[in-house]
């Protein structure tokens, strides 16, 4: 395989070699960014992750002239800015989904003979409509939206799978899914993180406001069980955890209050500084780290024994606290046109 080839693939194996033994890989990221090679790789790599988030029909084509090397360097730094934005999860899937349509339409047009050998690069069984238990594992956690890809719906013999000839395009991609998948998101130096801190400010700000919610004026009786208990606590001067903390904070920023409103929650804490307590939320809100953190899920609140749902009808149902705030706070009118609808089906199947 040629370079222009590990352009194309660059998650294989022999691709990262590559990179790996590139003489730019013994410079300090810091220094290769400030070369004219870096630069133009920063902003291919800029440019495929804004494809991923906003579509490639929206954005702008890259016009620069770019080689074979700065094709497979991008990708590798876009795994990087991609891995930035964990506080959003979104961002990692929307990347890998956009590379593994990418990738896929460039095997498309591959000679039979460069199929073959690709399929052996993916780890994907030649020849064969079998595939090892063990490989398809992970793969059908790309499919589970079709209950037909499940393991327990799927004919096992010996340890392998066979697959059904209707769908090997289907299981192909999810194995090249999971290639690119690999390893994401990568944890990332501190140091690294304040060196792309601006770039990443500027790449993912925009696709923060498209998918910010508007939650509409703050409604405290629409606060979920957790954030009602947290409020009381923290008035009535009470310290929490850092856990419980960083959950109020995320809350109350995702629905729309300021900094400084967050801060005036804790005022009544023993020892309040407001200096320190505006410097530890504006770096969970974004405002000084660049990655706004987002609101945890249930699950995650109960691990730190933050949830207090108890037997609350609506946190049975839900399974993140953004979730019962906005079914709390959706219109009387909607709320009705949803009960009825629910009272319709329940009607509907009783007279079946």
């Amino acid at each position: 395989m040629r370079v222009t080839d590990y352009a194309k693939y660059p998650f294989i194996e022999v691709a990262k070699q590559y990179v790996r033994q590139s003489r730019m890989m013994e410079m300090p990221l810091h220094e290769m960014l400030q070369t004219k090679f870096g630069t133009l790789v920063l902003e291919h790599a800029q440019h495929r992750i804004r494809c991923a988030l906003h579509g490639v029909k929206k954005v702008p084509p890259f016009t620069l002239p770019l080689t074979a090397d700065h094709e497979l360097f991008s990708y590798h730094l876009a795994r990087l800015l991609v891995s930035c934005a964990t506080y959003n999860r979104s961002v990692v899937t929307k990347f890998v989904a956009y590379e593994t349509e990418r990738t896929y339409k460039a095997y498309v047009g591959e000679p039979d003979h460069m199929k073959l050998e690709l399929q052996q690069q993916f780890g994907f069984p030649v020849a064969s409509t079998r595939i090892s238990v063990i490989d398809y594992v992970p793969m059908s956690v790309g499919l589970k939206k079709d209950p037909k890809f499940k393991l327990v719906n799927m004919t096992v013999a010996g340890g392998q799978v066979t697959m059904p000839a209707d769908s090997t395009t289907d299981i192909f991609k999810a194995r090249i899914r999971h290639q690119i998948s690999q390893g994401l998101p990568i944890d990332v130096h501190p140091d690294i993180r304040v060196l792309l801190t601006p770039v990443i400010t500027n790449l993912f700000a925009q696709y923060q406001e498209t998918i910010q919610t508007d939650y509409g004026a703050v409604t405290e009786s629409h606060f979920p069980p957790c954030i009602t208990t947290l409020m009381a606590t923290v008035k009535r001067g009470e310290s929490i955890p850092h856990p419980a903390r960083f959950a109020l904070v995320t809350f109350m920023h995702e629905i729309g209050m300021s900094d400084t409103e967050i801060a005036q929650l804790f005022s009544a804490a023993h020892g309040f500084d407001l200096n320190t307590t505006m410097y530890q939320i504006s770096h969970i809100t974004g405002k000084m780290s660049g990655s706004a953190y987002k609101m945890q899920m249930c699950d995650t609140l109960k691990s730190f024994s933050i949830c207090c749902a108890n037997d609350n009808p609506l946190c049975a149902k839900i399974k993140h606290p953004l979730g019962y705030y906005q079914a709390k706070n959706a219109p009387d009118d909607k709320k009705s046109e949803k009960k009825k609808s629910t009272t319709k089906k329940s009607t509907g199947r009783s007279r079946q």
